[in-house]
């Protein structure tokens, strides 16, 4: 029996929009938006000052001990048994943007011989007695290495200060004063970007 000429127009209906579909599919983009702009780089500004009894150091400067012992009668701006005194350090990072850590370091090795011992603490006397010293400076050879300070960026503007005591206890031996030197002691202060350990 023949089919039905009916039958075979809706066979072949069915084809063509089965063919047309998926060329309609693949022809039609899909919706899209676009945007584009620009990333600013702003870099936060370094800037540490190092200072001295408030002045300001610029590289391969110079300090002198200064005796604060006034009961020791000497010529001045020289230092003897029983003198004692302090070196006042601070930095100064009001016009950074990022949080630092600096370090102290020491060097004795061309001092010249005279017993001369550092502190980190000073406990003063009382009713005008000479001050006591503790937290005595470990060096390892000729060099010291103070406890590195972090300061975060919330207290950038506040001025650090580090002190360090110095006093050269008083002996028997007259050595070191027959013959007269001129010695120096090494200071340095490194101040680097502080980077704190993330969170787990």
């Amino acid at each position: 029996m023949k089919k039905s000429i009916f039958g075979k127009v809706g066979a072949a209906a069915v084809v063509l929009t089965l063919v047309t579909t998926s060329l309609v599919g693949g022809t039609f983009a899909k919706y899209t938006s676009t945007v584009s702009g620009t990333a600013e780089v702003s870099v936060a500004k370094w800037a540490i000052v190092m200072k001295e009894n408030s002045e300001a150091l610029a590289d391969n400067f110079q300090l002198k001990l200064k005796n604060e012992n006034t009961n020791v009668e000497m010529a001045a701006d020289k230092i003897a048994p029983e003198t004692y005194g302090e070196i006042k350090l601070a930095v100064n990072g009001d016009g950074s943007e990022v949080g630092y850590t600096y370090t102290v370091k020491l060097d004795n090795k061309n001092l010249g011989g005279a017993p001369i011992k550092f502190y980190k603490t000073k406990v003063a006397g009382a009713n005008g007695a000479a001050p006591t010293f503790s937290d005595e400076v470990t060096f390892t050879g000729t060099e010291a290495t103070m406890t590195p300070v972090h300061v975060e960026l919330s207290k950038v503007k506040e001025e650090q200060t580090t002190s360090i005591y110095w006093k050269w206890e008083a002996t028997d031996d007259t050595t070191e004063g027959i013959t007269p030197k001129t010695g120096t002691i090494g200071v340095s202060i490194t101040a680097e970007q502080y980077i704190g350990t993330p969170t787990p």
